[in-house]
């Protein structure tokens, strides 16, 4: 089979909005369940059909994660706020499309988080749906 070369222009990546192509209503817990058990963090993962789950304070500013793989450690008594860790990064809402690629070339992250100047949760952006939106540009 031949590879044909591909070239994405810098201009068709800095047309794609951010906010079109995010999840706008991701599953999130808040600061007030940190007292909870990891199990309930795990039970909402499990039904939702995710990895991890980020963490807002009341007024959705992001404060954390907990992923299901740091929740399903064995400890019965183990609590939200001890298994949520500092986010490893997130794009603001004006923030462009090749900054969610370089991202995701850069990480081995499934998702990232999309936050707006006050650094309060917006929804997220996936690998996945990165990986959709070149082939469009394709």
């Amino acid at each position: 089979r031949r590879f044909r070369k591909v070239i994405i222009k810098p201009n068709q990546l800095e047309a794609v909005d951010i906010k079109e192509m995010m999840i706008k209503d991701p599953i999130y817990i808040t600061a007030s369940q940190h007292g909870l058990p990891v199990s309930r963090a795990v039970f909402l993962m499990r039904k939702h059909r995710i990895n991890s789950l980020m963490m807002t304070d009341e007024n959705r500013e992001l404060k954390g994660i907990i992923s299901l793989e740091e929740a399903q450690d064995g400890n019965q008594e183990r609590r939200i706020g001890d298994a949520v860790h500092a986010i490893s990064g997130s794009l603001r809402t004006t923030d462009s499309f090749s900054d969610a690629l370089k991202y995701f070339v850069e990480t081995e992250e499934e998702f990232l988080a999309v936050t707006d100047e006050s650094n309060r949760l917006e929804g997220l952006i996936t690998r996945k749906g990165v990986s959709k939106q070149l082939e469009k540009l394709l």
